[in-house]
């Protein structure tokens, strides 16, 4: 009989802050790139957006017509089987969030300063293309 393969929990309150650590970067290239250079403004720019985005994603929803059915926005993440050079494909394994997670509004804050302090602007892993 085949031996099962041991799979690695995900943490989605992982996969969560660090998506939005993401975010925050793409946000503060964009910035830049559009002549914010104050570190302070684009700071307050990204804690503003990211903790009313959070908020959104968090408790709120929309319609897409007048009286219609109400949507919430529910990030999930999936493997990404690949690399950058070559592209990605998405697996059938999703990541949903779990009932008892904190809440992105929670973390926007944290994350923020996670970005802006701790990690200097930089972030610790391969996102994706940089912002021209």
């Amino acid at each position: 009989m085949k031996k099962k393969t041991k799979s690695r929990k995900v943490n989605y309150e992982n996969l969560g802050a660090t998506y939005q650590v993401v975010e925050i970067a793409l946000l503060n290239q964009v910035l830049k790139a559009h002549g914010i250079s104050n570190k302070r403004k684009r700071r307050k720019i990204c804690e503003d957006f990211f903790f009313d985005q959070g908020v959104i994603i968090d408790e709120g929803a929309f319609q897409t017509e007048p009286g219609g059915k109400w949507y919430a926005p529910v990030p999930c993440f999936a493997d990404a089987e690949g690399s950058p050079d070559e592209g990605f494909g998405r697996t059938k394994k999703f990541y949903k969030l779990a009932d008892n997670f904190p809440g992105f509004h929670e973390y926007a804050l944290g994350s923020v300063e996670e970005f802006f302090i701790d990690c200097k602007e930089q972030t610790r892993f391969d996102w994706g293309p940089e912002h021209e």
